[in-house]
């Protein structure tokens, strides 16, 4: 991505991006049995995404919770929360998000099309007990979380709309894994962290996605 270019510029270079991964929309209807399937029985299937939800609701003990998965892309994420039986509220920049109000569209999840941050303010009377971000390219404008103000602006907004007691928790890709994605500098995030006077924080490496990433849990 280019320096500084401008938040508009940002957004709709990467809403092209996204919008050109390609999905099977002609297999929609044998996905929603699937989906239907795993609604019912609880069993979701040793996929990396779907396992990886499931770890996290029981390591933060997410069940009947209002969750906000920032950067919902298909949607899948935001299904296997609400197979948790919690609450859920989808943003999407793509037309990702149109592909997953069909899918979806027999489940109470809310899927919006639009900026996150737009979203953030747009939701007024929303607050959330957790919020999700897999790898939200937020930093990519700079390359760097210190110096993003897309970055920063979102943290801020965020934070404001979690509950107390909630929880932010924003997942990096700390080395190359796609041609999408730049990778999180550690030292850098720790940084920002400080930087910003967060107190209740931790930053670790992990192995929640198929690469080696980076998480930021933050705590309201």
């Amino acid at each position: 991505m280019e320096k500084n270019m401008s938040r508009d510029a940002f957004l709709q270079q990467m809403k092209a991006g996204y919008d050109n991964i390609k999905v099977g929309v002609k297999y929609l209807p044998l996905l929603r049995l699937y989906d239907f399937a795993i609604y019912l029985s609880g069993n979701f299937p040793h996929k990396s995404s779907n396992t990886l939800i499931r770890k996290i609701c029981r390591r933060f003990g997410l069940r009947h919770k209002r969750i906000l998965d920032a950067g919902s892309f298909t949607g899948y994420h935001s299904f296997y929360f609400y197979c948790e039986r919690n609450k859920v509220v989808g943003v999407e920049l793509s037309d990702k998000a149109d592909y997953a109000q069909m899918r979806y569209k027999h489940y109470p999840v809310l899927f919006l099309k639009g900026d996150v941050l737009q979203a953030l303010d747009d939701m007024e009377d929303r607050i959330f007990d957790f919020i999700f971000c897999s790898n939200l390219p937020l930093h990519y404008d700079t390359g760097s979380v210190l110096d993003s103000p897309i970055f920063d602006d979102f943290m801020g907004k965020a934070l404001k709309k979690l509950a107390p007691g909630g929880i932010l928790f924003y997942i990096f890709f700390a080395s190359k894994h796609a041609k999408v994605a730049i990778p999180v500098n550690m030292d850098e995030l720790q940084d920002y962290c400080k930087a910003k006077g967060m107190v209740n924080y931790s930053i670790r490496k992990t192995h929640l996605l198929i690469e080696e990433t980076a998480e930021l849990v933050v705590r309201k």
